[in-house]
C-alpha cells in the first residue's frame, strides 16, 4: 500500500509541467493573433481605442491629428480652409490680424511726367531769356555802330507823288534821326515830290534824267499803272518788285526800287529796308493822318 501510495503521489509531480505546457498551447490556439487584452495595445491604422489615439479622416476626437482635408479643435493646422485667430493660410485666402500672405504688394512708382514738364518749362524759360538777351545785345551794337557811322554815310533819293510827300517826309526824318545802318553804313534818306508822268518820261528816255535830278534809288507813284508802264518799256531799271504801302480811293501807292548808274548794293538794299520801314505802325499812322488808308 505504501508502494502504491508512493507511486500515485509521485505521478502528479511528474505530470504537472506537462499539463501546464499543454494548457498554454491550448490558450494560445484559442486567442486570436491580432487580439491583446489591456489598455496598452498598439492598434492598427483603421481602429484605435483610448483617449490619446490617432484617427483617420473619418474619426473625431478632442486631441487628434487629422488628414489634410479635415481637422477640428482650436489649435489645428489647415491645408486649404480653417478657422481660428492664429492660423496659417494659403496664398489666396486668409483671415485674422496676423496673417501670412504669399505675395508682396507691388511698390508704387513715382510718375515721371510732372518732372519732364518742369524740365521742359525751365528750358523754355531759359531759351526766352537767352533770345531776349541776344536781341538786346544786337540792338545795342547796332545803335553803337549807328551812332558812330564808322562805315561812312550813303545818301538815298526817293521820288514820291505829291499826295504822299508829308507822311514820307515824316518817316524819313525818323529814319535819319535813328541813324539807320545798312551794310555797315549809315543811310540818309532824302524825299522829293514830283508828278508821276514827269518821272516816267525821264526814266524811259522821253526826257533827260536831269529833269528829275538824276536817277533816284526808289519811286513811289500813286498808281500801279506807272509801274506797269516802266516795267514794259525799261524792265532793266527795276531793282526790286513793287509793293503797295498805302491805299486810297483811286490809288494803291506802290513802292519800287530802281537800279542803274550810281546805285550800289548798299543803296539798293536800303531802298528795300525803307519800304519795310514804311509798313510799320508809326509810319502807317502818318498815312492815316494825311487822309490815306494804311496798307
Amino acid at each position: 500500500m505504501s508502494r502504491g501510495g508512493e507511486d500515485r503521489t509521485a505521478e502528479p509531480a511528474d505530470e504537472s509541467p506537462r499539463r501546464r505546457r499543454a494548457g498554454a498551447d491550448k490558450d494560445s490556439r484559442r486567442r486570436p493573433a491580432d487580439e491583446n487584452p489591456g489598455r496598452r495595445r498598439v492598434p492598427g491604422r483603421s481602429e484605435t481605442t483610448g483617449p490619446h489615439r490617432t484617427a483617420d479622416a473619418s474619426e473625431t476626437g478632442s486631441h487628434r491629428t487629422l488628414g489634410s482635408s479635415e481637422t477640428t479643435g482650436s489649435h489645428r493646422t489647415l491645408g486649404s480652409e480653417s478657422t481660428g485667430s492664429h492660423r496659417t493660410v494659403g496664398k489666396s485666402e486668409g483671415t485674422g490680424s496676423h496673417r501670412i500672405v504669399g505675395k508682396k504688394a507691388p511698390r508704387r512708382r513715382i510718375a515721371t511726367w510732372p518732372i519732364a514738364c518742369l524740365v521742359l518749362a525751365a528750358l523754355l524759360g531759359l531759351g526766352i531769356i537767352g533770345w531776349n538777351w541776344a536781341d538786346s545785345e544786337l540792338n545795342s551794337r547796332a545803335e553803337a555802330q549807328a551812332a558812330s557811322c564808322s562805315g561812312g554815310t550813303s545818301h538815298m533819293r526817293i521820288i514820291v507823288t505829291p499826295s504822299v510827300q508829308k507822311p514820307l517826309t515824316a518817316a524819313a526824318d525818323r529814319w535819319n534821326q535813328a541813324a539807320t545802318v545798312v551794310h555797315g553804313q549809315c543811310v540818309h534818306v532824302m524825299i522829293e515830290a514830283k508828278p508821276s508822268s514827269q518821272v516816267l518820261d525821264a526814266l524811259v528816255g522821253r526826257s533827260n534824267l536831269d529833269a528829275i535830278g538824276g536817277l533816284p534809288a526808289a519811286w513811289l507813284p500813286e498808281s500801279s499803272y506807272w509801274v506797269s508802264e516802266l516795267t514794259t518799256k525799261k524792265p532793266e531799271m527795276i531793282g526790286s518788285p513793287a509793293q503797295s504801302v498805302a491805299n486810297a480811293r483811286s490809288a494803291d501807292y506802290p513802292f519800287i526800287g530802281l537800279t542803274g548808274p550810281g546805285i550800289d548794293d548798299t543803296v539798293l538794299r536800303a531802298a528795300q529796308t525803307f519800304r519795310e520801314y514804311l509798313e510799320q505802325p508809326a509810319q502807317q499812322a502818318d498815312f492815316t493822318a494825311a487822309g490815306i488808308k494804311s496798307a
